[in-house]
């Protein structure tokens, strides 16, 4: 991934990805307190200031802010597809799809965003169908094997193919910081039984889980052979990124955001 600085803004870019997309960190908003400054979700504080800090990053990335759609995440392995019909038109800034953790359009009115704080975002584009897809992809979501179900919904609603998807995964928790107990590892290995190639045992008798990694496996597994990964860690880089396991629910949330060039 790229770094991109614009003043006190501080975001990231898949180059490889060639549409529009970012992912944000703490840096730029006008957010105060535990979720300063950029945070994304509005959930957290006043709506007013994080419309603000929509509109920072909106303006950044030349789309309209009252374009974005995300979700009422709850770490699902729900996909939906989203056009006109299924959002509203009176949002004074913009939509939440409640009940999934993905989604899907071909709509270029229309920009996708999901909310971060350790877990990883997935991206995909059909460079050729002009298609894109964005999941939230927590390690329940991983086990569930969203990233599979976003891209054979892209492949049935829209005929992608697998070969023509750029995709890419965003900082979150990594190998060195993901921690779990036994219940979880074994999730991980009752799903996939290829796991343990990703999993390691710690000294103090928990589990480390490489969450890029899986994805990236699952990705490969559906045919997709080009998959940026940003290999930063928000724990261990949580001076740029908020960190749910740093902070637990007194933090911000970053911003995945995709949309379609004009």
């Amino acid at each position: 991934m790229k770094k991109v600085a614009n003043g006190n803004l501080i975001y990231y870019k898949f180059e490889s990805i060639d549409t529009t997309n970012c992912f944000t960190t703490k840096h730029g908003g006008f957010s105060t307190g535990y979720t300063h400054s950029m945070n994304m979700d509005k959930s957290k504080e006043e709506n007013t200031t994080v419309f603000k800090n929509h509109d920072i990053i909106c303006s950044e990335m030349n789309i309209l802010t009252n374009s974005l759609t995300g979700v009422l995440q709850k770490h699902t392995s729900n996909v939906v597809i989203v056009n006109k019909k299924n959002i509203s038109n009176n949002i004074t800034k913009y939509d939440t799809i409640g009940g999934c953790d993905g989604l899907i359009t071909n709509d270029k009115s229309i920009s996708l965003m999901t909310l971060h704080a350790d877990c990883p975002a997935l991206y995909f584009y059909d460079s050729v169908k002009e298609i894109i897809a964005l999941s939230h992809s927590g390690w329940r979501g991983t086990v569930k094997s969203i990233a599979s179900i976003t891209i054979k919904k892209m492949m049935k609603h829209f005929d992608t193919n697998p070969k023509n998807i750029k995709a890419g995964i965003s900082p979150s928790i990594g190998f060195c910081c993901f921690e779990v107990n036994e219940d979880v590892k074994n999730e991980f290995c009752n799903t996939f039984e290829w796991a343990n190639e990703y999993i390691k045992k710690t000294e103090n008798e928990k589990y480390k889980i490489d969450l890029t990694s899986i994805n990236k496996r699952i990705m490969q597994d559906c045919g997709v052979t080009q998959v940026e990964t940003a290999k930063m860690c928000t724990k261990c880089m949580n001076d740029t990124f908020y960190s749910h396991r740093v902070s637990g629910f007194k933090r911000g949330n970053m911003a995945a955001i995709i949309a379609l060039k004009h």
